[in-house]
């Protein structure tokens, strides 16, 4: 994603796209005004204005509806910091395809993380080679990297409340999955 004045707070994959939501203008050249998808190859606008210094916090789906978390504002209406997303008409908001290689899990495994009353990170189902996890927030600084184990837990006390972003890398720094981390 791209813009000046980018950040992500959240983001949920429904049927197979990954939706994200923040604070931003662009995705990758795409005009999004705070909510985008990702098939895969290429980014989409999913649509929706919100007010002028609003953005979107959060994002849920409840059967095949798409909830967002908001300020004041959601499409020129006054709204109580939650909106429900109504597609707009079909037209192609979407960039141009992207050639992009993504590590993947073990065909219907999915990855799975948790913070015990230790402070450790428990992770399930992680994929082959890991060498380390690093642990990002929202606004992309790294707060932790740390040497992967393979039973899959990771001291990392200490870890600031909110929505993280962790990340499994390869020896040579690839990324071979991520998941986001709820630190209440």
């Amino acid at each position: 994603m791209t813009a000046i004045n980018m950040l992500v707070m959240d983001m949920q994959v429904h049927n197979d796209l990954l939706y994200v939501g923040g604070g931003f203008s662009y995705a990758a050249h795409v005009p999004a005004n705070s909510t985008a998808t990702w098939d895969g190859h290429r980014w989409c606008s999913v649509g929706g204005q919100f007010g002028e210094d609003d953005f979107v916090t959060a994002l849920t789906f409840f059967h095949d509806t798409l909830f967002v978390g908001c300020f004041n504002e959601a499409d020129g209406q006054p709204v109580n910091h939650v909106a429900r997303f109504i597609a707009p008409e079909e037209e192609d908001s979407c960039g141009v395809a992207l050639d992009v290689s993504v590590a993947e899990l073990a065909p219907r495994e999915t990855l799975h993380a948790y913070q015990s009353a230790d402070g450790s990170l428990h992770f399930s189902a992680a994929p082959k080679d890991v060498a380390q996890v690093v642990i990002s927030d929202v606004l992309g600084r790294s707060l932790l990297i740390l040497p992967w184990r393979n039973d899959g837990v990771i001291p990392a006390p200490d870890l600031p409340q909110g929505v993280l972003l962790a990340r499994m890398l390869g020896r040579h720094g690839e990324v071979l999955a991520a998941l986001k981390l709820y630190v209440p």
